[in-house]
């Protein structure tokens, strides 16, 4: 599998492109197109930031790194989301408290935005969260992040109080996020505390 950022940036991807395949990681040829990405997603994310609020932040690359046992654990998940081989994308799960998991590192390549690869993996993320037994799922995102609040909305996440394992409360930006949570319906998919295989 290769990453092909360098082709993704040039020319947009069509629709014809989207047929998602998602990965599960488990190499460490897998970590690294992951850590890839989500350095782009770093850049991206506090760039963004710098020119809406004039604040800097800087990307928590370590911090990324440190979460790769928690999302790689039997109740964790990680994905890398492919489109015709390349790797576009990345979505992770990661147990936070007994009850909930948290949706981490969710990144879409900007050449594949808006083909419904975000979509793929968040629904992915909350089967899998339902299958390990999770009764919620939160996360946090930029108020920027329009485009993903409404798609979160779109699955059914509604708007709650920041809560202290967030990102963004640990990074000091608590009112520059939106924090959602999915309630989980019992019995929603079978298989409680299934783990990945």
């Amino acid at each position: 599998m290769s990453r092909g950022a360098g082709a993704l940036l040039g020319p947009r991807l069509t629709p014809n492109h989207a047929d998602v395949r998602l990965v599960p990681v488990r190499t460490a040829a897998q970590v690294g197109t992951c850590e890839e990405l989500w350095t782009e997603y770093g850049e991206w994310a506090t760039g963004e930031y710098l020119r809406l609020t004039g604040r800097q932040v800087q990307p928590d690359h370590q911090g990324f790194r440190d979460e790769l046992p928690d999302l790689m654990s039997g109740r964790g998940r990680l994905y890398l989301a492919e489109s015709k081989g390349v790797a576009v994308g990345t979505g992770g799960l990661k147990l936070t408290a007994p009850d909930f998991a948290e949706i981490k590192r969710m990144f879409v390549l900007p050449a594949a935005r808006g083909l419904g690869i975000s979509r793929v993996l968040v629904s992915r993320l909350i089967e899998d969260a339902a299958s390990c037994g999770y009764e919620r799922v939160r996360l946090d995102t930029m108020a920027f992040m329009t485009t993903a609040q409404a798609l979160y909305r779109s699955l059914g996440f509604v708007a709650v109080d920041p809560y202290d394992q967030s990102e963004s409360v640990r990074a000091g930006i608590t009112n520059d996020a939106v924090y959602l949570e999915l309630m989980i319906s019992p019995g929603a998919a079978p298989g409680a505390e299934q783990e990945m295989t």
